[in-house]
């Protein structure tokens, strides 16, 4: 044990250290696991989505963009390059859309809301090593492509998060 006198006069101890165990801290972080590997979002054949959501909001554009957002920091999704890259990638994200109301309308609404449900998978391997549904709703913004573009940011944003905290 060591004596420091500050100025003040009183006595202050401390436990002596080596300046090499103060100047080389060991990290204990285990490196980040792979990212899981997905598909850009784009519409299937026999969804419920509305045609003329279809046609007149940017609902892909808006999720695909967001995933690859939350994403930069993270690197827990990312987009295959070709259906070939993640048709062999062993740790795959799959997400869809489950349900889908555009307009929806609760007790004491002034005005619809939206409520998109998404099921999301992981795989490794092929087999699905975990999964969850997800609802997300907003009343905010005017116009179902303002709500639904909306909803399409706080599912990536999940998606995202959720997979960075799969210890597989």
């Amino acid at each position: 044990m060591t004596v420091i006198v500050n100025r003040s006069g009183r006595r202050i101890f401390a436990v002596a250290a080596s300046l090499a165990s103060i100047l080389c801290v060991a990290s204990t972080h285990a490196a980040a696991p792979e990212p899981f590997i997905a598909t850009r979002f784009s519409y299937a054949d026999g969804d419920n989505v509305p045609q003329k959501v279809k046609d007149e909001c940017r609902f892909d554009q808006v999720l695909n963009e967001s995933v690859d957002k939350f994403s930069a920091k993270r690197r827990t999704v990312v987009f295959a390059q070709s259906s070939e890259e993640f048709a062999s990638s062993k740790r795959q994200l799959d997400f869809s859309i489950a349900d889908w109301n555009s307009h929806e309308w609760r007790g004491g609404m002034a005005r619809p809301g939206s409520l998109l449900t998404f099921d999301i998978k992981l795989l490794i391997d092929g087999q699905v090593v975990k999964e969850t549904k997800k609802p997300i709703r907003t009343g905010r913004g005017f116009g179902a492509c303002s709500r639904v573009e909306k909803i399409a940011e706080a599912a990536a944003k999940f998606v995202v998060v959720w997979t960075g905290r799969q210890r597989l």
